[in-house]
């Protein structure tokens, strides 16, 4: 079983900027594919929720605010 990461400032800031850079262009699967590498800890699935948060609030995930 996988152990689940807390989305501290450090990896949130991963998934921000991939997304500002990359989500106009790649589906949301593709992104988290691409950052499964960069964020040992998260399985695909909360990668791919994060992402999906970042996109509908640029301003952030509402447990970031």
């Amino acid at each position: 079983m996988t152990r689940m990461t807390k989305w501290d400032p450090e990896n949130d800031n991963i998934v921000k900027s991939f997304v500002k850079e990359h989500g106009r262009e790649w589906s949301i699967s593709e992104m988290a594919d691409e950052l499964k590498s960069q964020l040992p800890g998260f399985d695909n699935s909360s990668i791919q929720r994060r992402i999906l948060q970042w996109l509908q609030n640029p301003r952030g995930p509402s447990d970031l605010l």
